[in-house]
Order: C-alpha cells, then structure tokens, then sequence
C-alpha cells in the first residue's frame, strides 16, 4: 500500500542491549516483553508515517535460564510483529579495575554498532527515509549520524532508554529525546501468542517479578561506589603512614 502524501518517512533502529540495560536499570525489568512495532509507532507523530522498524541484538551467553527467555521472546516477537532481530554476538572479555587492579569478566556485544551503521547508511543512500529514529544511548553512532546528516533532506533523532543518555549523541542529532516509562508500558506483546504450530508462547515469570526495582549497577551507582573505595585506600594508607 502507497504511502500517505506529504508525510514524513521515518525508519526506526533500536540497540536492543542499550535499550534492555536501560530497561532493567530503570526499574522496568517487567516490560522487557516489549513490542517493537507498538513502541516505534508511539514515537511517530501525526505528520509522519513509519516505514519500518529494525531490533538489532545479540544471544545472551552465560545462564541457560536467561539465554532461553530471550529466545522466547525474540520468537514472540517475530511472530506477533513479523520482526526478525539482526544479530550480532557475544564474547567474554577479560576487564582490570583502574582502581583496585582487580581482574573481572564481563560479557560484551560484537558487531552491533555496525550493523546498526550499515542498515541505517543503506537505507539512506537508497532514500527509503526522510527521518532515522535510533533508540540507543551509545556515542559509538556520533560518526554515523555525522554522516547521515551530511546527505540534503535527512535528520536523525535519538531516543534514550530509561537511566541512559549521551551528550556527545545530543549535540550532533537533529533532536534527542526520553524514551518514556508511559509508552513503554502502553508498548507490551500480548502475554501469550500462538505459534502457527500451535505452540503458546508465555511472557517469562521471572520479568513480571522485576518491576520498580531499578538495579545497583547504574553506572552513577558504579562510579559511587569506586569513589568510596579509592577514598578508603586512601585513608587506610595514610593510617598507616601517620604518626599516631
């Protein structure tokens, strides 16, 4: 079907791993049962028309349990909406503390922002948007939207998920916005959808219990605490220096 006349072209990009951080970090862990479509067409104004929505991720490693509700979902999704996630993937990644020196691992994403770079360039250079919505608060995409707003009659807004935001995405989008807690909760699947198979698809219990508990681990919180322990090095060493 055509078109609307005179509207707006908007395509929507979304990093699921910023998005799903922001997320659980927020104290909407219970809304990670998300419909994508429902959510960008919430972003849409009336003088604009949604093209298309594009959900980039990637399969969490590490606990079973957490790797299958993802699968669960990401199937629901595609059903219900006919999404099909881009996939990146995951490694472990050895990460030493610049503080205490301490040695951690801690999962990162691989060839998201890229992905992400190459569907939205694609679809530029083939001017199947006026707009590009990107739902990420990663300063990775500063070139990318630099770029984008180089070609004549393009503009880039961002959306930040919930507890995320970038000052460096900010000041070179055409336009940066929250992404609200209202739409998110108003943007949910259905709690079960059948497969053409039959099977019935469930929203996990472990996500409804998640709700208004925003998580210790914000990086404001991270940070807090790496203050609080540099200080007490500090003061233990100048105890035991000092003459008492």
């Amino acid at each position: 079907m055509a078109n609307p006349p005179n509207l707006e072209r908007v395509a929507v990009y979304i990093d699921g791993y910023s998005l799903y951080h922001g997320l659980v970090d927020g104290g909407c862990g219970d809304c990670l049962w998300l419909d994508m479509r429902a959510l960008a067409l919430g972003l849409v104004s009336p003088s604009q028309t949604l093209i298309s929505v594009k959900y980039f991720t990637s399969y969490t490693k590490g606990d079973p349990l957490k790797r299958q509700r993802q699968i669960t979902y990401l199937e629901a999704l595609e059903v219900h909406t006919g999404i099909v996630p881009v996939r990146g993937k995951q490694h472990w990644a050895r990460h030493r503390c610049a503080t205490c020196g301490a040695v951690t691992k801690k999962r990162n994403e691989k060839w998201t922002d890229v992905n992400i770079a190459i569907h939205v360039l694609d679809d530029a250079l083939a001017g199947r948007f006026e707009t590009a919505f990107l739902v990420t608060a990663d300063s990775d995409y500063v070139p990318l939207v630099n770029r984008i707003r180089q070609i004549p009659g393009l503009r880039v807004v961002v959306f930040f998920p919930p507890m995320r935001t970038s000052n460096e995405l900010r000041d070179v989008c055409d336009g940066a916005r929250p992404l609200w807690k209202s739409l998110i909760r108003a943007s949910q699947l259905p709690d079960e959808i059948r497969k053409p198979n039959g099977v019935i698809l469930k929203k996990p219990a472990f996500w409804i219990g998640l709700r208004q508990n925003p998580s210790p681990t914000h990086p404001l919180l991270r940070s807090l605490r790496l203050a609080l322990a540099n200080l007490a090095r500090r003061l233990l060493r100048w105890l035991h220096t000092a003459d008492l």
